[in-house]
């Protein structure tokens, strides 16, 4: 990750999503828990974080995740629904700093 921009390999994760009972609209939301949402997906750093030069970014489908905006993410089926995204780090303009880098995501379902 020599040049800002450039970023790691993906690390797909779940999120699981407890439906209590179907055929309900689900809106979603994910925000950066530092309360600064970026279009790109980036997190801010968490307090304990010593490195710079390098963020955590969430991406969802292939395309950074919007953070701080609400998509419907359609009808609910009873039970448990996995929510897929990745994360991976991304360099930024920043000087480079080992360390460790931590981000933090608040995601909020909206039964409707």
């Amino acid at each position: 990750m020599a040049t800002p921009g450039d970023s790691t390999e993906e690390t797909p994760f779940e999120v699981p999503l407890n439906c209590p009972s179907a055929n309900v609209d689900v809106f979603l939301r994910v925000d950066d828990a530092s309360g600064t949402n970026a279009a790109d997906g980036v997190l801010a750093p968490t307090a304990a974080s010593s490195a710079s030069g390098v963020r955590m970014q969430l991406l969802m489908a292939g395309a950074p995740l919007a953070l701080g905006r609400e998509w419907n993410h359609g009808y609910s089926s009873a039970g448990v629904q996995p929510l897929p995204f990745v994360a991976r780090y991304l360099r930024t303009s920043d000087a480079l700093v080992p360390g460790d880098i931590g981000g933090e995501a608040v995601l909020t379902a909206d039964y409707r």
